[in-house]
């Protein structure tokens, strides 16, 4: 009998955040997106190229997210005066995001936090070849627009910017990208 209780109970309170759900507005998401980075590199010059996201968020405040995220940053090549390079860029990011809503399911929101950069750089250089790997962890800023078009469904734009992804013998790197995403909400 006291172990049909503990269930009873156990079941209750987990079934509470379910129904107190269909009342509430979504609070998590998930976001895939495509879009433009482009990558400027000390002595290299800039080089644009496709970008991939997915992230995952969670609304801790009535105006504030956390947001967990995967993009891929493309690859930059440059050829110039005998000199030729291939860099490929990723990221892992923590960041809040502030929103502020505005009418008819549309908000603009800001993005601030941390990420976790790494490049693979590979070419020649004044005769010279190379392959090095650089990781490290960096700023990133970000702007966006949000559309909830439908309960569960959402549109985003958005600018991120990555300083400083990558450092090596004086060179710094440093990539932005726009993207158009993707959210489900629950």
């Amino acid at each position: 009998m006291k172990r049909s209780r503990i269930a009873i109970w156990l079941a209750a309170l987990l079934a509470a955040p379910l129904v107190q759900a269909q009342s509430a507005p979504p609070s998590t998401y998930v976001k895939l997106g495509g879009g433009q980075a482009r990558t400027d590199a000390d002595f290299w010059g800039k080089d644009s190229d496709t970008a991939a996201l997915i992230a995952a968020g969670a609304q801790v405040s009535s105006n504030m997210d956390v947001e967990l995220g995967y993009i891929h940053l493309g690859k930059a090549k440059y050829a110039f005066a005998g000199n030729s390079m291939t860099a490929r860029s990723e990221s892992v990011y923590l960041a809040a995001v502030g929103r502020s809503s505005l009418r008819d399911g549309f908000s603009l929101y800001g993005k601030l936090g941390a990420a976790y950069n790494w490049t693979n750089w590979r070419g020649v250089r004044d005769a010279a070849a190379f392959d090095t790997d650089d990781s490290r962890f960096g700023p990133m800023v970000g702007i966006g627009a949000t559309w909830q078009f439908m309960p569960n469904w959402a549109a985003d734009l958005e600018y991120a910017y990555f300083n400083r992804t990558r450092k090596v013998a004086g060179e710094a790197t440093d990539v932005d990208v726009w993207t158009i995403g993707l959210k489900y909400l629950w």
